[in-house]
């Protein structure tokens, strides 16, 4: 609900990854990047004109780049992202995609080097931030991050033709 009421002018869809919360069957990284592009499909049939963002978080930062080198969209917003799931720093540098980072500067799960990578592999960085404070679990809680998150969807806006 915490989306929906931060972006009151778009339409946001989320999913729990298989194993997760109401979601049956067992998490991997094959299912993890296979489902993407499914719940894109819908999107897409459901919505054909629409503009698409995908939003990764901590581990879904990985599931939202595989998705941008599968299917068109027209903006990728990563929060505590890492550059380890299938070398996803390379697929990264790969795109030209307007892309928004959100990271934690106290991030006890991904190191700042890490975030780092994937900073400089951004070809089309629109967006850029690093909440103080803040640290992987609790940056969610941040007024600051949602503060981030409204700027970080209009400065990929401001790309739209």
């Amino acid at each position: 609900a915490y989306l929906y009421t931060m972006y009151p002018d778009a339409e946001v869809v989320v999913f729990h990854y298989r194993g997760y919360g109401p979601s049956k069957g067992r998490a991997s990284v094959d299912a993890l990047i296979a489902d993407a592009p499914l719940i894109y499909d819908k999107v897409r049939e459901d919505a054909p004109a629409a503009r698409i963002v995908a939003a990764g978080f901590s581990i879904g930062s990985g599931i939202a780049v595989h998705l941008a080198r599968e299917r068109k969209l027209d903006g990728l917003l990563l929060v505590t992202p890492f550059d380890s799931l299938a070398a996803l720093a390379e697929l990264l540098r790969g795109l030209s995609i307007p892309t928004a980072i959100i990271a934690a500067e106290q991030d006890e799960v991904i190191p700042r080097e890490r975030t780092s990578e994937m900073r400089g592999a951004a070809k089309t960085m629109v967006y850029s931030r690093t909440i103080k404070a803040a640290n992987h679990n609790d940056i969610y809680r941040s007024e600051e991050f949602a503060t981030s998150m409204r700027e970080a969807l209009a400065a990929i806006r401001k790309t739209w033709p």
